[in-house]
């Protein structure tokens, strides 16, 4: 990162001197985290592979990034509980796509040593809508090393030579291709051509999963990226031998076996090979590649790189299911980071709220209907048997903790409630007339309604 004079004047002067100077280490290695996220491997393992066939090469890998960070991604599994002070309904209404996007956040913050999130209004302003920037450079704001002064990023092709970049500090806010030269007509991008910001800050919020310490670009999953391309390589190597001893290695001999150096030609099972020439032989070779081994290997990196991130692999396709206090004992770390990673997603839930309060307010010209927020986590569930959950239930029910309407909500929570108590009214009529006569309550009876 480098330091950078926001004043109007002297901005455009900035970004021409950034990107002659930029390194761009840092940020090929964030699209590289983003390749891999989504799925783009295959040029990756191409740069590592020194063949002159590459076009014979039988590509195989596995997307373990995503895999792994949407595993470890359990804040928002299940969405948070928001207390609003305010007007709550149209609050909700407001932030429809809120939790949606929020569980996308996690996934990506982990990706990436941080990612802006943008609140912008949509529907003639009655929808929040939020952006995610995952890949940009940031300016270094010296009196805050934890928030950037200014953050530019790339929105596409604009000509044959030049890329265009959305810029934003404080005061500015314009298109500029990469030559650090601003677009004239602006408002082709939605942006004034006055070209200030008219939230007199950046309207993003920061989320991220590190504490920063010293440098603000620490952090994300490049470890688990490298380690996934290495593993690339390896599932990819593992098909080409098995390529190799599947068809054998042909060879040729002859009195001028130089020449025969230099021929070029195509096998298979439908294929006839000929050479001509005196004492030719062709044959071929029985190589015995050690499969076992290499999956050994392979099983083994990935079990280093997912325990790196709490995160156990399973390799069996059968055998018995755990559930409940098994399940909490095995994944224990997981469930410690999960703590940790609240604290983090809690703050970002208090940044992103001030800035839907900026871009609401600003843009409406009125105030937005929450002026306070909190929020409540859903804790982590780990799966049950049966059994066991119908004990918790007869237990809770019997100890007044919890009521037949409490179940009904937690086995229908997109029901609503209205729906929920007419079911148990309904239930309570036809049990009575079931069983008219005064007994002991069953757990089916209770959950049946006939207590209501």
């Amino acid at each position: 990162m480098m330091l950078i004079d926001t004043a109007a004047n002297t901005v455009e002067k900035s970004l021409q001197a950034y990107f002659a100077k930029q390194d761009d280490y840092y940020y090929k290695a964030l699209e590289k985290n983003i390749a891999f996220i989504e799925g783009e491997h295959k040029p990756y393992i191409s740069e590592l592979i020194s063949r002159s066939d590459k076009e014979g090469i039988p590509y195989s890998y596995t997307n373990l990034t995503k895999h792994i960070l949407r595993k470890k991604s359990m804040v928002y599994h299940t969405p948070p509980a928001r207390g609003i002070k305010g007007n709550e309904k149209a609050y909700t209404e407001l932030t429809e796509y809120k939790d949606q996007r929020m569980k996308t956040c996690e996934v990506q913050a982990r990706l990436q040593p941080y990612i802006m999130v943008r609140p912008y209004l949509v529907d003639d302003n009655k929808k929040f809508k939020y952006q995610i920037v995952r890949l940009f450079h940031a300016l270094e704001d010296p009196k805050n090393i934890e928030y950037p002064a200014a953050i530019m990023y790339p929105l596409g092709q604009y000509k044959k030579s030049e890329k265009l970049w959305e810029y934003w500090d404080k005061d500015n806010h314009f298109v500029f291709s990469n030559f650090g030269k601003k677009i004239k007509n602006q408002e082709q991008f939605g942006i004034n051509n006055d070209m200030k910001n008219e939230f007199g800050e950046i309207p993003f919020a920061a989320f991220r999963f590190d504490d920063v310490i010293d440098d603000i670009r620490m952090g994300g999953a490049f470890d688990l990226v490298d380690a996934n391309e290495m593993i690339d390589l390896a599932l990819t190597e593992l098909n080409y031998e098995f390529r190799w001893q599947s068809f054998k290695q042909v060879y040729v001999t002859g009195d001028n076996a130089s020449n025969i150096m230099d021929i070029t030609t195509e096998f298979g099972y439908n294929k006839i090979i000929k050479f001509q020439g005196e004492k030719t032989n062709i044959g071929t070779l029985d190589l015995q590649p050690r499969f076992l081994d290499s999956i050994e290997v392979i099983k083994f990196q990935m079990n280093t790189i997912a325990m790196n991130y709490d995160v156990s692999m399973k390799w069996e396709l059968s055998g018995s299911a755990e559930s409940g206090f098994a399940l909490i004992v095995k994944n224990i770390d997981l469930l410690n980071s999960w703590t940790d990673d609240i604290g983090h997603c809690r703050k970002w839930e208090s940044d992103l709220f001030r800035k839907e309060q900026l871009v609401y307010e600003t843009i409406t010209k009125k105030k937005l209907p929450a002026s306070e927020m909190h929020v409540d986590f859903s804790e982590v569930i780990f799966p049950v048997n049966p059994q066991e959950k119908r004990d918790k239930w007869d237990w809770e029910f019997q100890h007044n903790i919890s009521t037949p309407l409490d179940y009904m909500k937690a086995e229908s929570p997109d029901t609503p409630e209205e729906e929920l108590k007419k079911r148990l009214i309904d239930n309570a009529v036809v049990s009575t007339e079931i069983t008219p006569e005064k007994k002991p309550l069953t757990f089916e009876e209770r959950l049946g309604g006939a207590n209501v």
